[in-house]
């Protein structure tokens, strides 16, 4: 058995070790392509929900509720380019339960007004209290996180030290410009 190469079959069952096979870490590259493509395929769907549920906010107003007690609802909602997540105790609900959505047009008075706003004013909110919490998030960053998600097991593995400093001082000059912006 010395001296043959059983490499692809039993690679590192050789009684003597052979040194001018290189052993590499990393798992074939085929090993998780499957998965890689279903991942990258359900994110990538997600990305163009969210992108197409992002524009119809700027002109349309969407709620879903759901009423899963008479004192108790959640509420996740669109509207103006933010999303918004609301849970909310009252006793306001009476015996209404389960599912309800509502989707309004702006009219076009206030949909000319918003387009006037920065872009940044007024998107993260979080408000909580004994009956109430309530999170608004713009619709950008899960757009951003899902088209970054979808990617993401396509991109190569290893990074230098110094590719990761770069890339986080880039990223922090970034979010600086967007913070000096708004002031």
């Amino acid at each position: 058995m010395a001296g043959t190469s059983t490499r692809g079959r039993m690679a590192g069952m050789d009684a003597e070790p052979n040194e001018n096979e290189p052993v590499s870490p990393e798992p074939p590259r085929g090993r998780f392509r499957k998965l890689r493509i279903v991942w990258s395929v359900v994110f990538g769907t997600l990305y163009l929900l969210l992108v197409a549920l992002w524009v119809q906010s700027n002109s349309w107003t969407s709620t879903a509720y759901w009423i899963y007690s008479d004192t108790q609802a959640i509420l996740l909602g669109s509207d103006n380019g933010n999303i918004q997540l609301l849970w909310e105790r009252s006793a306001n609900f009476g015996d209404a339960s389960g599912w309800f959505f509502k989707q309004v047009e702006l009219p076009a008075k206030f949909r000319a007004a918003r387009a006037r706003r920065p872009w940044m004013s007024n998107r993260f909110h979080w408000e909580s209290g004994p009956a109430r919490i309530n999170a608004i998030i713009p619709y950008w960053l899960p757009v951003f996180l899902c088209g970054l998600a979808s990617g993401l097991p396509w991109i190569l593995r290893r990074y230098s030290v110094r590719a990761i400093l770069i890339t986080t001082t880039i990223a922090a000059v970034g979010l600086g410009v967007i913070a000096l912006a708004e002031k």
